[in-house]
């Protein structure tokens, strides 16, 4: 599938910098010709529709439409280097080259959260986070150890050292607005991901220890998504008829945060908990639903869960008083222009409309979002993945011949072939 999920662990802020990007000062120059347009044609699609290809030099290997601008990714495929990023608009000029910035842009209201950093060696670098806008000037004063912003609001989380061993933080976790205005802080135990630093790191429930590094996972509806780390102890003990005196809970402590569930609910603006936490993952409300996906709780006892153990179950809709609409699928998106991609219990993917009802019917391997009547959609040929667009009749538009394919929007989708930037102008 072609779908950046977000992991559900992040490691120390270090590493976790030096998964976004790189060094900001190895990037390239915003005037190289790579800008250039090598080819340029056009194509009759169903519909009437007309798409403008536009081929450039630009280098990349992965692509994502923010707000009709073409973020870019480039990865080192042994991975000893960082990912680089870089944005572009419709017209193929870099707005960011690689290297500007340590970490993918994505836009929210002309905004977008990004590193900066503080420290670094070879193979690694380190910093903090803060929220800038389309000219790269940092538009609020504060930066925070971690910060996600979405619709206006964001969770910035600030970490203060209280000892020298692996869990010993102080974590803060502030709610604020588009303007660095700090709201609320969050209650206690309310985080995005579980971190994973100290110890050692064999594949053994008992041989981890881990931290707590995260914010809510997005704002819509009045609504803020949030991952808690409090209760999920109580909750796994209470499904396998623990207590804290059990010696798994002796020996391992906060750990068992790692496991069990359920982990997401959804808090308002004043941090009250309005839907309560009894899902295994979750998304931002958009047009009234949200996804939620069901925990199914463990059947062996706990310290006997594997690392990476899926508890996860089918996905169903919401809406904001926690009502099940529909559902019943083996992943599913938010909404967006209308529509969500949602796969079936054979893993094809294809997309409903909000009220549930089939517009693109499950018969493909991948799919990524829609807009302007059109739908990302990929295919296997062989054994790789290839993208396309199709309309709301499941014409084809674009055909499925590209290696990546962001969502269709503002009249620009933006895609890579042979590792090159392909911009499709949808007319």
């Amino acid at each position: 599938m072609k779908k950046y999920r977000l992991l559900s662990v992040l490691v120390i802020l270090s590493l976790a910098l030096t998964a976004c990007g790189g060094n900001p000062a190895s990037g390239g120059d915003s005037s190289k010709a790579q800008q250039a347009q090598e080819t340029q044609s056009s194509q009759a699609a169903p519909g009437g529709v007309t798409v403008e290809i536009i081929e450039t030099e630009i280098p990349a290997d992965g692509v994502i439409n923010t707000e009709g601008y073409g973020s870019l990714s480039q990865t080192d495929e042994t991975w000893m280097t960082a990912p680089q990023y870089a944005l572009i608009d419709s017209s193929g000029n870099v707005v960011f080259d690689y290297g500007a910035f340590p970490c993918r842009i994505a836009l929210n209201d002309g905004l977008f959260v990004n590193g900066i950093v503080t420290e670094q060696g070879e193979g690694w670098s380190s910093g903090v986070y803060s929220l800038f806008d389309l000219s790269g000037e940092q538009v609020i004063g504060q930066t925070y150890d971690y910060l996600d912003f979405y619709n206006g609001y964001g969770v910035g989380l600030t970490r203060t050292r209280i000892g020298e061993g692996p869990l010993e933080y102080l974590d803060t976790r502030t709610l604020i607005d588009a303007d660095g205005n700090e709201v609320f802080a969050l209650p206690d135990g309310f985080n995005l991901y579980t971190g994973i630093g100290g110890g050692n790191f064999e594949f053994e429930l008992h041989n981890w220890t881990t931290s707590y590094f995260g914010s809510v996972g997005g704002y819509g509806e009045g609504l803020l998504w949030v991952f808690t780390a409090a209760g999920i102890q109580q909750n796994v003990a209470e499904a396998q008829g623990l207590t804290e005196q059990s010696e798994v809970f002796r020996e391992n402590g906060t750990q068992m945060a790692c496991y069990g569930g359920p982990y997401c609910g959804y808090i308002d603006l004043q941090g009250n908990v309005v839907i309560p936490i009894q899902y295994y993952s979750a998304s931002a409300f958009s047009e009234g639903l949200a996804a939620v996906q069901e925990y199914v709780a463990p059947d062996v006892p706990v310290d006997q869960l594997t690392y990476g153990a899926n508890l996860g179950g089918l996905w169903n809709y919401i809406d904001t008083t926690g009502k099940t609409v529909f559902g019943g699928y083996t992943d599913a998106s938010s909404f967006q222009n209308g529509y969500a991609y949602v796969a079936n219990d054979e893993g094809k993917y294809g997309y409903i409309d909000t009220s549930g009802a089939v517009v693109i019917p499950m018969t493909y391997d991948a799919a990524f979002g829609a807009g302007d009547g059109l739908f990302s959609v990929g295919q296997y040929t062989g054994d790789r993945i290839l993208y396309g667009l199709v309309d709301t009749e499941n014409n084809v538009v674009v055909p499925l011949e590209y290696e990546d394919i962001s969502s269709c929007g503002d009249g620009v989708a933006y895609a890579v072939k042979d590792g090159k930037v392909v911009i499709l102008r949808v007319q």
